[in-house]
């Protein structure tokens, strides 16, 4: 089972259904040392961004099989350059690491 935590539209059971044919097993968290970035990717997208001060990022772990993270790639455009998974280590109900969606570029 892979975890992964997520902050946008992967949070919403009818695009979950859409995605996977079933609602994502699932649990609140909140990321602290991330800060939702006021820019946008693509002038559409949210992305995360670190932040060394008390930032929290309020978000949800996803509980996935394999091949619905791979679903889950594809649909944050991974491939494209879009955004990278990460992995963190961050402890939380579930356990203490999980991926997440980050869009890795220099602002200008």
């Amino acid at each position: 089972m892979k975890k992964l935590f997520v902050y946008g539209l992967l949070q919403e059971e009818r695009l979950q259904r859409r995605l996977f044919n079933r609602t994502i097993e699932q649990e609140p968290h909140e990321l602290t040392g991330f800060a939702i970035s006021d820019k946008l990717v693509n002038g559409l997208y949210k992305t995360i961004v670190p932040d060394f001060g008390d930032s929290i990022t309020k978000g949800t772990i996803l509980y996935l099989e394999d091949e619905e993270l791979e679903i889950t790639d594809r649909f944050e455009g991974v491939s494209h350059g879009l955004y990278t998974r990460t992995h963190i280590k961050q402890d939380y109900t579930g356990g203490s690491d999980f991926d997440v969606y980050i869009h890795e570029v220099t602002w200008e």
